[in-house]
């Protein structure tokens, strides 16, 4: 585990990525998108002007605070954070890039529970967040699969990319 907590005493870093609207369903899961592939099913969402902040701050060695509006703040060792909790795919992200003593401060201009894709935003601005602290920025295509496969991994079913896209690269 990278310890981020002297990094992050003198440099806190904040990301943010689009929030976003569906408008065609969920046609970009493979598993509906195949068998549908001779109708040539499309689907679109389009990223809003709402966006999801992350601040990355320190906090202390060995442990990972993840505070999102809407949700209890938790507090997890590093080496054995949970994915199945409401904040489980922020723990995912920190356990997949194996970092500690950080406090993830989230905040969205999306309401909780909104279905205008916070989490993934919250995910692809997360790993942006991280990218900078770390070994230098991962190119927008890589955070999305990042998140895209983070996200399917927890949910342990299969999930859209269309929202990490909107998240990352905003527009239509």
């Amino acid at each position: 585990m990278r310890d981020l907590s002297k990094v992050l005493e003198s440099h806190p870093v904040k990301a943010s990525a689009a929030c976003r609207i569906d408008c065609g369903g969920t046609l970009d899961i493979k598993a509906f998108y195949y068998p549908l592939r001779h109708l040539s099913p499309c689907t679109l969402n389009i990223a809003l002007n709402l966006k999801t902040q992350v601040r990355l701050l320190p906090y202390e060695s060995g442990l990972v605070k993840v505070s999102s509006q809407g949700f209890d703040s938790e507090v997890h060792a590093a080496d054995s954070a949970p994915f199945d909790s409401p904040l489980g795919l922020m723990f995912a992200v920190t356990t997949y890039f194996g970092v500690e003593g950080i406090h993830v401060d989230i905040v969205s201009e999306s309401p909780p529970k909104s279905a205008l894709g916070g989490s993934s935003s919250a995910l692809v601005a997360l790993i942006g967040a991280l990218s900078m602290c770390l070994d230098g920025q991962i190119n927008q295509e890589k955070t999305v699969i990042t998140a895209h496969a983070i996200e399917e991994s927890v949910a342990g079913i299969p999930c859209g990319l269309q929202d990490q896209l909107a998240a990352a690269y905003g527009g239509v």
